[in-house]
Parts: structure tokens; sequence; C-alpha cells
């Protein structure tokens, strides 16, 4: 059984919420000591919100599709949010 029954829907969505607030807190952290501007914050956000978005269909959805597209979803995150930090390094 991959997902879990309906009594641990709740499980499921700290498995996959609480891993994924974590890289979006921590590169809010990093855009700030870096002193980052308006492009750093704002492309932070909008891919840590996009990433959310799919953990949070992946919650609501529990299909191995969903699934897929949440490892797919990070892969395309992490680079680009390493992007980030290199173009907006003063």
């Amino acid at each position: 059984m991959v997902f879990p029954t309906n009594n641990e829907e709740r499980f499921l969505a700290w498995g996959n919420i609480g891993p994924i607030l974590g890289p979006l807190m921590a590169g809010l952290g990093v855009v700030k000591v870096n002193n980052g501007g308006t492009f750093q914050y704002s492309a932070t956000v909008m891919l840590g919100s996009g990433l959310l978005y799919y953990a949070m269909r992946q919650v609501f959805l529990r299909s191995r599709i969903a699934a897929r597209q949440l490892l797919q979803a990070t892969i395309v995150y992490l680079p680009l949010q390493f992007l980030i930090f290199v173009l907006g390094k003063s």
C-alpha cells in the first residue's frame, strides 16, 4: 500500500507539506541574509508557492500522477532556486 487510508490523511498532509515548507523558509532566510532585492524575494515566494501547490494537490488527490508531478516540481524547484541565489548575490 503506497498511500495511507482515509484515517491517516493527517500523516500524508504533514509528510508532504512539512518538507516543502522547510526549503521555502530556508530560501527566504538565504535571501534575507544576502540582502536580496525584490526580484529574489518575489522569485523565491513564487517558486515556493508553486511547490506548495503541487504538495497540496498530492495531498488532496492522492494519486500516483500527482506524486510524480510533485517529484518533477521538486526537481525543477531546486536548480531554479539555486540559480536565483547565484544571480542575486551581491
